[in-house]
Formats: structure tokens, C-alpha cells, sequence
């Protein structure tokens, strides 16, 4: 990814009170305004670059699945302990990872 970098989201789990979370609790803190640790303005210009190179999919979905990918490598911070369901930014409950801090 170009605009959420590792930093980014190694700073987005940072700003996680909880010491368990799923992967939709860090696209929502990505989503919240930047003095609430959010980080909307690279989270809209990385979904720009799914858009730019939409090839029939749903260009938030495969954002969202990328994060996810992502969270996975950092593994120095966070480890997948399960799946659980919870609701995406579309209100709708979805399975997604579900981490804990290490």
C-alpha cells in the first residue's frame, strides 16, 4: 500500500485501547478524524488508487481485505488469535481477523 503505510497502521494499533480487536476496529480508526488517531485523508487516497484500477470489484472491499493482509505481517505487535463477526463500516456483520496485542 502507498498511502497507509506501515507506520500508519503500526500507529493505528498503537491507538488501540483494547488489548483484542478485529481487523474492522482498525478501519474504523482509520476512518476517525486525525486528533482522534484516525488517518482519513490516506485512507481515501489509497481507496482513490482501488478505484483508478477498479476491475469489476468492489474497490472498499478489496481495500479492506488488504489491510487485513497487511495487519498479518506485524507480527512483532499483534497475532491473529481467531475470526470473529462483527460490522464493517457498511453496517452489515462480516467475518474478519481478530487480533491481540503481543
Amino acid at each position: 500500500m502507498e498511502y497507509l503505510t506501515d507506520e500508519i497502521l503500526r500507529n493505528v494499533i498503537n491507538n488501540i485501547q483494547q488489548n483484542e480487536f478485529d481487523s474492522h476496529d482498525v478501519i474504523k480508526k482509520l476512518l476517525q478524524p486525525r486528533d482522534k488517531g484516525g488517518y482519513q485523508k490516506e485512507y481515501v487516497l489509497e481507496l482513490k488508487r482501488y478505484i483508478d484500477d477498479f476491475n469489476g470489484n468492489d474497490p472498499i472491499k478489496q481495500l479492506h481485505m488488504a489491510i487485513g493482509q497487511k495487519l498479518s505481517t506485524f507480527d512483532d505487535i499483534i497475532k491473529q488469535i481467531g475470526e470473529q463477526v462483527s460490522h464493517n463500516i457498511r453496517c452489515e456483520e462480516t467475518p474478519n481477523a481478530l487480533w491481540q496485542k503481543v
